[in-house]
Formats: C-alpha cells, sequence, structure tokens
C-alpha cells in the first residue's frame, strides 16, 4: 500500500469517527498496520489522527491519541510474547481496545459497538492477508 492511500484512508475514517459514527476505525485501521508493519511510525499517526479525531468530534484535544498510542504501545508488547499476526488476536484485542475507547469516550451500546469493530477488523485482516501477502511498506 502507498503512503499517500494510507493517509487518505485514516483521513476519511477519522473525519467519519469524529462526525458521523461512533465505531472506532481508525483504532482498528493503526492496529492492522502496526501488525503488518511493526514500525514506530504507525505511533506518529496515532498522535496525528488521535488529535483529528478529537477536532472532528469537539473533544479535550489528545484523549483519542493517548488512548490510541498507549492502544499500539500493548501491542507492541505483546509482539514479543505472542504472534500477533494471526486472527483470533486481531479479534480480541480489537474488541478489548474498541470497547476501553468506547468506555473512555462516553458512548452508549459498547459491547455491540465493540463486537461490530472488532468483526471489521478481523475481515479486514483476513483481506489483508490475501491481496497483500508482504508486510505493508509505506514509505
Amino acid at each position: 500500500m502507498s503512503r499517500l492511500l494510507i493517509w487518505i484512508l485514516l483521513f476519511i475514517a477519522s473525519l467519519l469517527e469524529g462526525t458521523i459514527i461512533n465505531l472506532p476505525i481508525v483504532l482498528s485501521i493503526l492496529l492492522l498496520l502496526y501488525i503488518k508493519k511493526r514500525d514506530i511510525s504507525v505511533f506518529l499517526l496515532a498522535v496525528i489522527f488521535g488529535i483529528m479525531i478529537d477536532i472532528f468530534s469537539v473533544q479535550n484535544i489528545g484523549q483519542s491519541s493517548i488512548y490510541l498510542i498507549s492502544f499500539l504501545f500493548i501491542a507492541s508488547i505483546y509482539e514479543k510474547k505472542f504472534e500477533i499476526d494471526t486472527l483470533p488476536f486481531v479479534l480480541i484485542f480489537s474488541f478489548l481496545g474498541s470497547l476501553g475507547f468506547l468506555w473512555i469516550s462516553s458512548f452508549t451500546n459498547i459491547f455491540i459497538v465493540a463486537i461490530i469493530n472488532s468483526l471489521i477488523a478481523g475481515i479486514s485482516f483476513l483481506l489483508l492477508n490475501r491481496f497483500f501477502v508482504k508486510k505493508i511498506e509505506y514509505q
């Protein structure tokens, strides 16, 4: 995937997440990007697009960024203990991450939304593995 495509995808997801829907799509995209790329630059993307989510949703600036960075940091810690490039890890970790993000953001129906988001992340993970076999290069 090209760098521009990733930026456009994250911008559209943060715009949708901040204005229209309460589905943490950016969290799932960043998780999948970190799993495929395993680079520190994903943390910078988490800061930038977390601030954009806060601006679009008119919240305290930095709240989403801190959560996204913490989420990716925990994923990087588990990278050393478990194989994170598997479907069960993506499903469970995106569910727990979505649950925490929705709870901190004070949304309603957090369990249903977290299940939907983890299913979307799982399907996206399967599609990425099907069409992009090698690691995503975003430089």
